[in-house]
This record gives structure tokens, C-alpha cells and sequence, in this order.
């Protein structure tokens, strides 16, 4: 596996990463238009995990839906979380 998963964790432990969670948690939304369509499962499934709250991840198309899903519920299985999807 990459390096991927210890840099997401350094992201999130980061001061502007603690802010984004902190935003997130009181209910705010953000964009993930600057991370890269790779990263957005982990993000989400990563700030699901440390905000406890639902994460709404929205895509384009049905092709990127589909394969959101397939990364979503990788990354879930990987970190070992029990967290409800939807689809």
C-alpha cells in the first residue's frame, strides 16, 4: 500500500486539517474541489471518522459515483470502521 493513508492522517492532524475537522463537525461543508478525485473517498471516510457526523460526497457523473463507492467502501474495510453508507 502507499503512503496515501499516512498522508491523509498527517492532513488531518495538521492545524489547517484540525480546522477543516473542526468546521466539518459543527455541521459546515466544504469543497473538495483541490484534491484530486483519487483522494476523495479517504477524505470523506477520513473526516467521517473524526467528526462523527455524515459525510455527503457528491460526483458528476454515474461512472465516478460507482467508483466513489467501490473506493468508499475500500477505505472503510482498510480502516476498519463500521460506518453507515449510502448510496
Amino acid at each position: 500500500m502507499s503512503d496515501r493513508p499516512k498522508l491523509f492522517d498527517q492532513i488531518i492532524a495538521s492545524s489547517a486539517g484540525q480546522q477543516l475537522v473542526k468546521r466539518i463537525a459543527k455541521g459546515g461543508a466544504v469543497s473538495c474541489g483541490g484534491v484530486d478525485t483519487a483522494g476523495w473517498a479517504h477524505l470523506g471516510v477520513l473526516l467521517a471518522r473524526n467528526t462523527e457526523r455524515p459525510v455527503v460526497l457528491i460526483t458528476g457523473n454515474l461512472k465516478q459515483q460507482e467508483t466513489l463507492q467501490q473506493d468508499v467502501e475500500t477505505w472503510l474495510q482498510l480502516m476498519e470502521l463500521q460506518l453507515p453508507t449510502f448510496f
